[in-house]
């Protein structure tokens, strides 16, 4: 069990970081396509543009208005713009406040901006300086990740932390992990230090806390591995020195 539990493991480090080369290879191709982008508006700063507002669009120059352009509809879409350009982007969006920006309002409505793909990323963000991605929500979820067979969420970072969670709450947790699938060989939570250390934690009042059993004394029953760690409910620590049914575990301290 533990072999193959090791390798598992190995498995799917390998995956993440093939998964990680190939983000990092799409990042750079939207670089060089934002800097064909900013070389594009540009040129088109120099292209007779249809200047005065309320007058008709005109399809491949730059079109300029002091108003905003406004589509009501009542299908099911206002808007469909398409390329089959290779990778090429079928809408772009560029201001000094939001390139992109969606607004839902009706109650119940399911996002303001709502991206799908059907090989590649539903959405891309990239920014130079600031957060590619910036979510907000008053009283829901900021985001809300799902994945059916890869991650739900899978963040890198090149020179810093790939993901950095923190809450004011004086209740909350700055992260909340759990698998809900029932199985006793899943994780909640796997860290993998590489070369380094796998987890590390601090605290003022406590640097971990782990939860009492209901029982007295080490499991009885049941698959357990090497290196398992509990507390029971006489608060006595055991770890688990031999994989087996239930394993041998020995009473620290």
């Amino acid at each position: 069990m533990q072999p193959n539990r090791d390798e598992f493991l190995a498995q799917r480090t390998k995956e993440l970081r093939q998964e990680i080369e190939r983000i990092q290879q799409v990042a750079q191709e939207l670089l060089t396509a934002q800097e064909s982008h900013d070389a594009l508006a540009d040129q088109a700063d120099a292209v007779q543009t249809s200047a005065d507002t309320g007058n008709p669009m005109i399809l491949g120059v730059l079109n300029a208005a002091n108003a905003p352009t406004t589509l009501s509809s009542t299908a099911s879409s206002a808007l469909n713009v398409a390329t089959t350009a290779p990778s090429a982007w079928a809408v772009t969006g560029q201001g000094p406040g939001a390139g992109v920006a969606g607004f839902a309002t009706a109650p119940g409505a399911f996002a303001g901006v709502y991206a799908v793909s059907t090989y590649g990323a539903g959405c891309w963000s990239f920014s130079n300086q600031g957060s590619g991605v910036h979510a907000y929500s008053a009283n829901g979820t900021g985001v809300t990740a799902q994945g059916v067979n890869g991650p739900g969420l899978l963040a890198t970072s090149q020179n810093g932390t790939a993901i950095l969670a923190s809450t004011s709450s004086n209740s909350g947790a700055g992260v909340v992990a759990d698998n809900a699938s029932g199985s006793e060989s899943g994780f909640a939570v796997i860290a993998l230090g590489q070369s380094g250390v796998g987890l590390y934690a601090s605290g003022t009042r406590a640097s971990i806390q782990l939860r009492p059993t209901a029982t007295n004394g080490p499991p009885a029953s049941g698959f357990h591995e090497t290196g398992e760690i509990m507390l029971d409910a006489q608060v006595d620590l055991y770890l688990c020195k031999a994989s087996g049914t239930p394993g041998t575990w020995s009473r620290i301290g």
